[in-house]
């Protein structure tokens, strides 16, 4: 790290430090909050705006073996468990894999003894008591449990494999304060760069937009398998869908009942049947292949338009146990040239990909015989 990286780091680190200790003296005083529970809240709250996590809440509980500091569950197959590891340390200390790796320890714990029944040993006034009796009362629903690690030091790493424990797939995120500065400079996402070719051992076959002029974006339309982008969806959730409009509505309105309806009893007419999806990019790599070009990666990836398509084809999957080898969707996909501009116009394009005249369903019998 550069002495001025270092030093940015320093300081953003004691600004927060400094913010967590203001509002902690506050919260003593008003919630007889703990600092370790501002720093969570604060935490997460910065993490908002990368689609990480919407909602939470705090429920600090800790014994020798076990810890966890805040909670999401909501409806579905999937929940977040938050621990924190606060130094309350500035310049910020390093937090290694062994310290790394006891944390996670500690909060799967907690998740494996809300599995075995443990909230009946806890006091009802806990506050992680309705959670862990929630996760024992819900399991056979649970398929993805993300735990999240939250710390104000640097960590010496940024990731830890995924695990398959019986029908549950255990995934691990680590934001140490580094990563948080990054954020908090750029106020958007990572940079984020998916290798179809390496993740899928394929290329995406699509079409690439006739060059007629100088233009400030280039577009293409591919056709992506429903599994890959189920896969995509499974892996990236809600962050996929950051820049659009519209959020998925479940599967009870008409519009999405169809979308599952069409995947379980025709999947070959999918893609006739389905508008597609409309997606930005800031960064597409092309290949020439024997049926002409394919996309083998992409950066910065946001469906703009299709987000019920991309969330219903995963639920089918999931919930229904769809078979999607038979699924296609088609994608227009736009990478944006001049990333000064690429605030402005993505929203354009998922504001106009999402403008469409509303068609009744009396209006498509208007052309039968009388």
């Amino acid at each position: 790290m550069a002495i001025d990286d270092k030093d940015k780091l320093n300081n953003f680190a004691a600004e927060f430090n400094e913010r967590i200790r203001i509002k902690a003296e506050v919260g003593i005083e008003e919630e007889e909050r703990f600092q370790e529970n501002v720093f969570t809240d604060e935490f997460l709250k910065d993490l908002e705006p990368a689609e990480t996590i919407d909602e939470w809440q705090i429920a600090y509980f800790e014994t020798a073996r076990m810890k966890v500091n805040a909670v999401n569950l909501p409806e579905g197959d999937r929940i977040d468990l938050i621990i924190s590891v606060f130094s309350n340390y500035c310049p910020p200390e390093t937090m290694g894999k062994e310290a790394i790796d006891s944390a996670f320890k500690k909060i799967v714990k907690f998740f494996e003894h809300s599995l075995a029944g443990g909230y009946s040993e806890l006091e009802e006034t806990s506050p992680i008591f309705p959670y862990a009796k929630r996760i024992y009362e819900t399991q056979k629903g649970l398929k993805t449990i993300r735990f999240l690690l939250i710390t104000d030091q640097r960590t010496t790493r940024a990731i830890k494999a995924k695990e398959k424990h019986g029908h549950f797939r255990y995934e691990f995120e680590i934001w140490d304060i580094s990563r948080l500065q990054r954020l908090r400079g750029d106020n958007e996402l990572e940079s984020q760069t998916i290798d179809l070719r390496t993740k899928f051992g394929e290329s995406i076959p699509c079409l690439m937009m006739p060059i007629v002029g100088n233009f400030d974006h280039e577009t293409c339309v591919a056709i992506i398998p429903g599994n890959i982008l189920a896969d995509l969806y499974d892996e990236f959730g809600p962050r996929l869908l950051q820049k659009n409009v519209r959020s998925f509505l479940q599967a009870r309105g008409s519009v999405n009942s169809g979308i599952r309806n069409t995947i379980l009893t025709e999947p070959d007419r999918f893609l006739a049947y389905n508008n597609g999806i409309t997606a930005t990019c800031s960064d597409v790599v092309f290949e020439k292949t024997s049926g002409g070009w394919g996309i083998t990666s992409v950066t910065d990836f946001q469906i703009v338009n299709g987000g019920q398509t991309t969330a219903g084809i995963y639920y089918a999957r999931e919930r229904k146990e769809a078979d999607l080898s038979r699924v296609f969707v088609q994608a227009k996909i736009s990478r944006i040239k001049d990333l000064e501009h690429i605030n402005k116009i993505v929203p354009l394009i998922s504001k106009y990909a999402n403008s469409q005249n509303k068609i009744s369903d009396s209006d498509f019998a208007s052309n039968d015989p009388f």
